[in-house]
């Protein structure tokens, strides 16, 4: 079967398969060691007689570097950044492959059945990979072993492309071929996978979707999904598209200068990019990065022509990364006040919703509310447990925070904060009002 970067810049559905042995021309690049906030581009041709390969983009100055070209790499698709300081590109003949973003070195983790056209891929929660096939399935990859495990095969999943990971670890995919007639027919959805079970679910379906592509998820639980638009048109048809996970709207971010965008990643400050194939300003086979402001659409060319031929995956090296969280102090009372001269303790929930599993959370030193610590009862640990303390589908967590006078001044109606980390490293903060009584 031809890969889609092939497949979109031809417009054709010729459906055959082979496979290139091409030799290694590695790049180091100019930086020592990737910062937060570095950008890495993919890209299925273009480098090295027109072999593809993987760009590191300085967010600063918008200059590129070849990172690595040729050796495994037979067509480059999707890319992301892990926790393990490493790149990992889906390539389109049915291969994973490690890049070091400092030397270009690649090593492929995974290849062969189950994997078969890996499209897209992100990180898990983890550290484990997430690879959405395009033949109607969604693979879980050991980073260390190489082991594949499918998660979910078949059902509502036909052609799924892009893919992403919220904090509770649901899945969600772009799936461009989603109840359409054909691959060239308007249509698509973003689906939601259970990461265990493997059930899928639809979140959002048709309506300004053409050809859901790239996929992309915020800290707030916010999918971003970048729209192909016709594979037959030249025209700028491309979209930006923002869906509420929980209702499943739709709402356009940007619609112009896009000609193909196939794929979406946001920045640190909650920048867009976006992987255009064939990007306004050049020719129809040159390619572009384009940065854009969701909440003004302004669009800034970060990465127009030159190596950029069929551009297919950008992705981010992330800063610590924080999650804003619901608390509830003194849960079941409408007052949050406190006597100052109680010196017990404070319970607040941490509620947990779509976006946060409680059962990730951290009740070591790295838990405080208001600078104050977690009770410790002995060999117990933590004076903290779960329950539902809103009535809701989620389960909270309830911790006992040690009161101290010095904290308080009575009188003072404030609010007062909760700090915290996850598993995984990500940061959650939550503020809910308080009152102190004399």
């Amino acid at each position: 079967m031809q890969s889609i970067s092939h497949l979109i810049k031809s417009r054709i559905t010729l459906y055959f398969f082979a496979l290139i042995t091409i030799s290694i021309n590695t790049i180091t690049s100019a930086s020592a060691a990737v910062q937060p906030g570095d950008i890495f581009v993919s890209v299925a041709n273009g480098i090295d007689g027109n072999k593809g390969g993987v760009l590191y983009v300085d967010p600063a100055t918008n200059i590129h570097t070849i990172i690595s070209s040729g050796g495994s790499f037979v067509d480059p698709m999707d890319i992301t950044f892990s926790q393990d300081g490493s790149l990992y590109v889906a390539d389109f003949s049915a291969a994973v492959i490690k890049v070091d973003p400092d030397t270009g070195a690649q090593t492929v983790i995974a290849s062969g059945a189950p994997l078969s056209k890996p499209a897209g891929i992100t990180v898990d929660n983890d550290g484990t990979l997430l690879v959405a096939d395009n033949i109607s399935r969604i693979i879980r990859i050991d980073p260390v072993t190489g082991v594949q495990t499918v998660v979910s095969i078949g059902g509502l999943l036909d052609r799924p492309n892009g893919i992403a990971v919220d904090a509770s670890g649901n899945i969600f995919v772009a799936d461009m071929a989603y109840e359409t007639v054909s691959l060239f027919a308007a249509g698509g959805a973003v689906i939601k996978i259970d990461p265990v079970t493997g059930d899928q679910s639809i979140v959002s379906e048709h309506n300004n979707f053409v050809n859901p592509f790239g996929l992309t998820i915020d800290n707030t639980g916010n999918l971003y999904v970048a729209d192909f638009g016709d594979f037959l048109s030249n025209d700028l048809d491309g979209l930006i598209i923002k869906v509420d996970q929980s209702t499943g709207g739709q709402s356009i971010i940007s619609s112009a200068d896009f000609r193909s965008p196939s794929n979406i990643a946001l920045e640190n400050d909650g920048s867009i990019l976006v992987a255009d194939r064939n990007y306004l300003s050049c020719n129809t086979n040159f390619g572009g990065v384009t940065r854009l402001d969701p909440a003004t659409a302004s669009q800034t060319a970060l990465t127009p022509c030159g190596n950029f031929v069929d551009v297919s995956g950008v992705t981010v090296v992330p800063g610590p990364n924080t999650i804003d969280v619901s608390i509830d102090i003194k849960p079941g009372s409408n007052l949050n006040c406190f006597n100052i001269n109680g010196n017990g303790v404070i319970p607040v929930a941490i509620l947990g919703s779509n976006i946060l599993n409680t059962s990730l959370i951290k009740t070591d030193d790295t838990l405080s509310f208001n600078g104050l610590s977690v009770r410790v009862r002995g060999k117990k640990g933590p004076l903290c447990n779960y329950g539902n303390s809103n009535g809701d589908a989620y389960l909270d967590l309830i911790c006992h925070f040690e009161d101290d006078t010095s904290q308080w001044i009575e009188g003072n109606n404030t609010t007062a904060t909760l700090l915290g980390e996850l598993t995984d490293g990500t940061l959650i903060e939550g503020t809910d009002s308080i009152c102190v009584t004399p």
